[in-house]
């Protein structure tokens, strides 16, 4: 007799079939699917924001948003690609938000010290583009953190997407809806800022 042995699911298909749930009414499926990609929204949309608190208080935002739209998921990418797509989109929206809210504030009563909120350190993660070996020395973390925080929100985005959370080029297209190329071209502009900041800080550079 021939045994019935299942194939066990991989993380992408799991997620697709805890998506289906929710949208069959399962609510506790989403609880799931927030458990599962909790931590890697967090970071995104830490990196984004350059701030921990506000990372958080962006992602929570994501889990709404991608809640109240989760009847408009079709599966034609992964859930996660999906949910970063969101996250992106949130983050952007509250910087905007942030800038426009500290114009209007400077144009009526002087430009406000900024504070704290985006100058500290993001704990950056070791899988950046740079040798292990480098990344060890403190100093060059540290320095490398604050170039990351000083980029346009542009080259953050695919220096954070491509660099530390480790994505595809076909996948970043997809999150921030732009061309293939447009990703290769942008991230090349971005790693030579960063390279630029930190020339001499860095072997080779």
């Amino acid at each position: 007799m021939k045994e019935n042995t299942a194939v066990p699911l991989s993380e992408p298909d799991e997620q697709h079939l805890l998506v289906q749930r929710v949208q069959n009414g399962d609510r506790q499926a989403f609880n799931q699917l927030v458990l599962r990609n909790q931590d890697a929204i967090v970071s995104l949309c830490t990196h984004l924001m350059r701030n921990q608190a506000e990372g958080e208080d962006a992602a929570q935002d994501t889990f709404v948003k991608a809640y109240q739209q989760i009847a408009s998921f079709r599966g034609d990418s992964q859930f996660f690609t999906w949910l970063y797509t969101i996250a992106v989109n949130v983050c952007r929206n509250k910087l905007r938000s942030f800038w426009q809210r500290l114009f209007m504030q400077s144009a009526s009563t002087g430009m406000p010290e900024v504070g704290k909120d985006l100058t500290e350190t993001i704990e950056i993660l070791d899988s950046a583009p740079w040798p292990s070996e480098q990344l060890e020395k403190k100093e060059l973390r540290d320095q490398i953190k604050r170039v990351l925080i000083q980029l346009p929100d542009r080259y953050r985005e695919l220096i954070v997407l491509r660099d530390i959370k480790q994505l595809s080029y076909e996948e970043i297209a997809g999150i921030l809806g732009v061309p293939l190329g447009t990703v290769k071209s942008g991230l090349a502009r971005a790693r030579l800022a960063m390279q630029v900041e930190l020339r001499g800080m860095i072997d080779g550079i």
